[in-house]
C-alpha cells in the first residue's frame, strides 16, 4: 500500500512538477509550462490554506470529519490531469484521468488510517479542479514529443519513490501556533497513525 501512495509524497511530486514545467517550455512551449506551474503552485497553495484553517479551526467551523484535507489525492489528481492536458487537448481526459488518480491514492490514504474519506474527497476535488483549469488556460497545444516528457517524469518517479517529506509536521505545527494566536480556534490533534514512531513509544 506504501508503495502506491508515495507516488503522490511531495518528494516525489514537486520535482515531477518542475521537471515537466522545464521540459515542456524546451520542448517550446513556454506558455504551457507557465499554466502548468501556475495551476499547481494555485491548487497548492489553496490546499496549504485548507490544511491550516481545518487544522487550526476545524473545531470551531463544526467539522469532525475532516481534520487535514490529503494533499496526496490532490496532488495525485493534479499531475495525473496535468499530464493529460499537456498531451491532450481534451477535458473529458483531463477529468477522467484526475478522477481516477485521485481515487487509487486516495484509497489507499483511507486504507492506511491516514485520511478519513472526507478528506481524501476535498482534497481529490481540490486537484481535479486545478488539472481542469490547467487544462482552460494552457491554451493551443502544439505537436509535443511525449517521450522526453515521459523520460523525465519516470526518472523522477524512479529517483524519488520512497522518500518522504515532512510537510505535514510543519502545516500541523503552524496550525497549532495560528490555533493559539486566534482564541475561537483549537487545533484538532493528530491520529495515531500520524504520529512518529518515537511519540508513540512515549504513550
Amino acid at each position: 500500500m506504501n508503495l502506491v501512495t508515495d507516488l503522490a509524497d511531495q518528494a516525489v511530486i514537486l520535482p515531477v512538477i518542475i521537471g515537466v514545467a522545464v521540459t515542456v517550455a524546451v520542448l517550446g512551449w513556454p506558455r504551457g509550462a507557465l499554466a502548468w506551474v501556475g495551476a499547481t503552485g494555485a491548487a497548492f497553495g489553496l490546499m496549504l490554506v485548507l490544511k491550516l484553517v481545518f487544522l487550526g479551526c476545524g473545531s470551531m467551523l463544526g467539522f469532525t470529519r475532516i481534520s487535514s484535507p490529503s494533499g496526496h489525492a490532490c496532488a495525485a489528481a493534479l499531475v495525473a490531469g496535468g499530464l493529460v492536458a499537456m498531451v491532450r487537448d481534451s477535458r473529458p481526459w483531463v477529468v477522467s484521468a484526475a478522477i481516477v488518480a485521485a481515487f487509487i491514492i486516495g484509497t489507499t490514504r483511507v486504507m492506511l488510517g491516514a485520511h478519513s474519506t472526507e478528506e481524501v474527497i476535498l482534497g481529490g476535488t481540490v486537484g481535479v479542479a486545478g488539472a481542469v483549469v490547467l487544462h482552460a488556460i494552457a491554451g493551443p497545444r502544439p505537436p509535443l514529443r511525449l517521450l522526453p516528457i515521459a523520460i523525465v517524469v519516470a526518472g523522477i518517479v524512479f529517483a524519488m519513490h520512497g522518500t518522504r517529506l515532512p510537510a505535514e509536521v510543519t502545516i500541523r505545527q503552524t496550525a497549532s501556533l495560528i490555533g493559539r494566536i486566534i482564541p475561537a480556534c483549537h487545533p484538532t490533534p493528530p491520529r495515531w497513525s500520524e504520529l512518529a514512531p518515537s511519540a508513540r513509544a512515549g504513550t
